[in-house]
């Protein structure tokens, strides 16, 4: 009896369905949930009796297939197995009868049918009789080697003191009892304690009856997977499982190995170190699916892995100040708590970076050293992102940080990678300023227009992240490089064999740059910036090589010498921004002919700058938040540039006629915050400011403030159509704000509308192609709604629309619609902050006649009228893609949502997108909605509250007991906080944050 290479054991689910013979003969299927008989058909009975027995065949499968995964079966099983073939030959008896009979005619075929059904369902009742023998057959009958041990203790670093790790330990813990969690991914940079963290957990399951064994295999796919990895896996858990697999095909060993493991009612399965995704499936690890008892743990750097092999991820973080500093004691010994050497020990424990193999490491070489000028070299080179001597910091931490810059893609890759080193330490790197620099140097040049390049530099950071190089930031548009990863790059930096040799100085408190370290090395980037440098040296020797200049941030400095800026010949990036004292640039900037990006962002007391008509390599010219009045002459020689951005210099006030215009290769302009700036003709004439920008035929994003000029635009066609054509735009109407910031470039196409009476203005035709409109103490918003909606029979809907930001409105909003069409109907984000006379947001809904179909957040902040969110059953149905909510400040409110007794269908209101909820300095809030408690939100992550003291019920429930991350609030609240039952705030209580 052969049917295959399978051996199904109690791991193994049953089928969903009958299966055919052909398709049980393959045996390449997964195998789900029986499904019930089907009593009306023959065919149907029949095959599920085949299905049946063929089950109990794959239950033990055959002699041989037994003793090659190493297992053993009793006489017992012999009898078993001898009923079982019996069975076999009645039931293939039976499949001939019912195909002999479907070649009769349809009433003879019905007949004998009739006949057989009798036959039919004895020979399913003794296979279901058979299967039931098996289940109560002793487990020894047939079983593993009981002289395998079901867990194997690792050596590893304790972490019970260490909150940050307890926790980890207890979430994956909670998600091993989870039934629908079966592979869990655990990632984070390298030296983090991902494999501390598994060890830990492997140790601790040695006294439980969770698995029955628990299995722990080092990967190190360092490289894309080949066969000899795939072998390599295999060897390892077949020798873990005593298996001997032979040196056959990889598909015959799959086979085994598969089958071996499914014999386990439950098995751990623990791979440390994967660099790659691992096709488990060829590496013979059944699928998810057809296991009932089986785990995975992967431990990985890399995001990628997380992606594609993860039910579950779990992110890694360093440790926080008082663990690293605990850790670090725990390591050095008490020498580090001497009084002179404590506040040593802490600067030490800080440059480790909350890394734990850097700070046992580092703690371990310093261990018992009582001289207190050893600990201040070994502070100085952690500073100078050296390894300290005798550390072994070099081996046992850069090494293996090392190895994962080595598997980058690429050497542009790693040169783009390199270059976040020479920020400061914990500095926040701005994205779009990165990817310019990377395009200045050289490094995104095959690439067609600015948008092609920022997608590429994006997807560059997100590779690094991916790889745990970068991290995110606190801020939307930048990222961050951890102190020990950084303090890595600068090392792989300074190595002989790397084609980009850097100068790392920034950030360390230098009032000088001496003239005798540029001389040293050949450098190609030099990176001084975030100092307090005061002056910079007189005739500097040939930099040749050298090719970024960062001086940013050094505020102190107030003149660049003539003879410094010619030394650096091959410069490509010069950064001076934030440098607040200097006044002017001499007259050499015009020499660095080899110029790609000149980057001069708040340099307020800059009033004039030198000639730049030979700088026809510049692509990038960042001149904003100056002094200047007056644009450099030659301007009109940069053919090359690509980016100009001449925003928020106040005092600028005249741009000539024919200058932007002779900019043929510019695709980003930025010129907003410039209140009084003008395009002025020789004759003095005033040019409209979009008529000449509209001649820039490569032009993909434009940042202008036009005014109140916009409501005296001829809205031509062919001003719409060009503005469609704009990838991108922010435009400003009304009063300048200026030294505030506006937000990030999330949204592509913006309208900004400030102080502006809109029953004055006539500015509909903006909402035509804008993605984002910002309206800010702005009079008469009723008005313009209403002639919005007087015009939709002519003009449409504006379905472009997904943002409206409406802050500072003293007004009120009509009651009732007259609205035929819903004006905004593809509206997801909307946030309201001080519209004071606002009692709900129904009533804008209902003005507009807006559904919120398609709301993804809303977010209300000082809304002293406002008495409730929403409500639902009239025109607004649903909320069934609502993400966010936020309520802050909003005194009178008492509930979120408002429901329509008439409307049946609202008994059961269920939020099925809804994730987060945040309710801040809301005191009379009590209720989600007072009327209906059944509010079900069963993807809910993260819950904030703050100063809600009646705030007493959330929706909180077993439902999504299993999706919450985060809840946080203050401990009397909690503590209040009333519960359908005790097991769901018992289940959620490590997810509580107290603030």
């Amino acid at each position: 009896m052969s049917i295959g290479n399978f051996a199904i054991f109690p791991c193994l689910t049953l089928p969903s369905r009958a299966l055919s013979l052909e398709e049980l003969r393959r045996g390449n299927f997964a195998i789900f949930p029986c499904l019930a008989l089907e009593r009306n058909c023959v065919e149907g009975i029949l095959q599920s009796s085949l299905t049946w027995f063929f089950l109990l065949e794959l239950c033990v499968s055959n002699e041989g297939l037994v003793a090659q995964a190493g297992l053993h079966e009793s006489s017992g099983v012999r009898e078993w197995l001898g009923k079982v073939n019996a069975l076999e030959a009645r039931l293939r008896s039976l499949k001939q009868d019912l195909d002999s009979s479907a070649r009769n005619s349809e009433r003879s075929c019905c007949l004998r049918c009739s006949r057989l059904s009798d036959h039919v369902a004895i020979r399913l009742g003794e296979a279901r009789q058979l299967t039931s023998d098996w289940e109560i057959l002793d487990v020894m009958n047939i079983g593993p080697d009981p002289s395998i041990v079901r867990t194997e203790h690792m050596p590893a670093p304790a972490i019970e003191d260490q909150a940050t790790a307890s926790r980890n330990m207890a979430n994956v813990m909670d998600l091993l009892n989870m039934e629908d969690v079966k592979r869990i991914v655990i990632w984070g940079m390298g030296g983090v304690g991902k494999t501390t963290l598994v060890q830990n957990i492997n140790n601790k399951l040695s006294g439980s009856d969770s698995f029955s064994i628990v299995m722990w295999i080092t990967v190190s796919n360092r490289y894309q997977e080949t066969e000899s990895v795939l072998k390599k896996v295999q060897n390892l858990i077949a020798k873990r499982l005593k298996l001997e697999l032979p040196e056959e095909s990889i598909e015959t060993r799959i086979s085994q190995l598969r089958a071996r493991l499914m014999m386990e009612k439950a098995f751990l399965l623990i791979l440390d170190d994967v660099w790659n995704p691992i096709d488990l499936d060829r590496v013979g690890i059944p699928e998810p699916q057809v296991l009932r008892g089986g785990k995975i743990i992967l431990t990985t750097r890399s995001f990628d892995v997380c992606s594609q092999m993860a039910d579950f991820p779990l992110k890694i973080e360093a440790l926080n100040e008082d663990e690293a500093w605990s850790l670090f004691c725990k390591s050095a010994g008490e020498v580090a708590t001497w009084k002179e050497i404590e506040p040593l020990a802490k600067a030490i424990t800080k440059e480790c970076g909350g890394l734990p193999l850097a700070i046992n490491v580092v703690g371990a070489s310093l261990k018992q050293k009582r001289m207190v000028e050893v600990w201040k070299d070994a502070l100085n080179a952690l500073r100078r992102s050296e390894p300290p001597i005798g550390s072994g910091l070099e081996d046992k931490v850069y090494n293996p940080i090392k190895w994962s810059y080595d598997l980058l893609p690429n050497e542009c890759i790693k040169s783009c990678f390199l270059f976040c080193c020479l920020f400061p330490e914990d500095y926040n790197i701005d994205v779009r300023r990165l990817v310019r620099y990377w395009l200045a140097e050289g490094l995104l040049e095959d690439h067609h227009d600015i948008e092609e390049v920022m997608s590429r530099g994006i997807t560059i950071i997100e590779t690094l992240k991916d790889r745990s190089l970068l991290e995110k930031s606190p801020f939307v548009s930048c990222v961050k490089i951890h102190d020990i990863i950084r303090d890595v790059s600068i090392w792989i930096s300074s190595l002989p064999e790397n084609e980009c040799i850097s100068l790392v100085r920034s950030g360390i408190g230098l009032e000088e740059m001496r003239e005798d370290e540029l001389s040293v090395k050949s450098y190609n980037r030099v990176s001084f910036m975030g100092n307090e440098i005061r002056e910079l040296p007189n005739a500097l020797e040939e930099c040749p090589t050298v090719t970024t200049l960062l001086l940013q941030e050094n505020r102190k400095l107030k003149h660049i010498p003539d003879d410094f800026l010619p030394a650096f010949k091959s410069l490509k990036i010069l950064d001076l921004s934030d440098c607040r004292s200097i006044k002017s640039l001499p007259p050499c900037l015009g020499q660095l002919v080899e110029l790609g990006a000149l980057v001069l962002i708040s340099c307020q007391n800059l009033g004039t700058l030198p000639p730049v008509g030979g700088l026809a390599k510049l692509q990038v010219f960042v001149c904003s938040k100056t002094g200047i009045s007056t644009l450099p002459q030659g301007m009109e020689n940069l053919t090359s540039l690509r980016q100009l951005d001449l925003s928020c210099n106040h005092k600028l006030t005249v741009i000539p006629v024919g200058l932007v215009s002779s900019l043929s290769n510019l695709e980003d302009l930025y010129l907003s915050g410039n209140g009084r700036l003008k395009f002025i003709g020789e004759s003095g004439e005033i040019v409209a400011q979009l008529r000449e920008i509209m001649s820039l035929k490569r032009l993909s994003y434009l940042n202008i403030g036009l005014g109140r000029s916009a409501s005296t635009l001829e809205t031509t066609d062919s001003l719409l159509n060009w503005m469609k054509k704009l990838n991108q735009f922010d435009f400003f109407i009304g009063e300048p704000k200026f030294g505030v910031p506006w937000p990030s470039r999330s949204s592509t196409k913006r309208v900004f509308i400030r102080v502006v009476h809109l029953w004055e203005e006539r500015i509909e035709w903006l909402f035509a192609n804008t993605n984002y409109i910002c309206f800010e103490g702005c009079e008469g918003l009723d008005t313009l709604f209403q002639k919005l909606v007087a015009n939709g029979d002519e003009v449409g809907c504006f379905d472009t629309v997904k943002s409206l930001f409406i802050t500072n409105y003293a007004g009120s909003f009509g009651v009732g619609s007259n609205a035929k069409l819903e004006m905004l109907p593809n509206l997801e984000d909307i946030i309201l902050a001080e519209v004071t006379n606002l009692s709900c947001a129904s009533t804008l809904a209902s003005q507009l006649g807006l559904k919120f179909s398609k709301l993804r957040s809303i977010y209300v902040e000082e809304g002293p009228q406002l008495k409730y969110l929403i409500s639902l059953g009239t025109t607004i149905l649903s909320l069934e893609k609502l993400e966010s909510i936020t309520i802050h400040l909003c005194e009178l409110v008492e509930q979120l949502f408002k429901f329509d007794h008439q409307n049946s269908s609202l008994q059961d209101c269920v939020f099925p997108n809804l994730k987060r909820i945040t309710f801040l300095n809301c005191p009379r809030l009590r209720f989600v909605n007072e009327q209906n408690n059944n509010v079900a939100c069963p993807r809910l992550e993260e819950v904030s509250v703050w100063k809600c003291p009646l705030l007493k019920k959330l929706p909180l429930t077993l439902q999504n007991v299993g999706t919450i991350k985060k809840i946080s609030g203050e401990q009397e609240w909690w503590d209040e906080l009333e519960w359908e039952n005790d097991d769901i705030k018992n289940a959620l209580h490590p997810s509580f944050n107290p603030r």
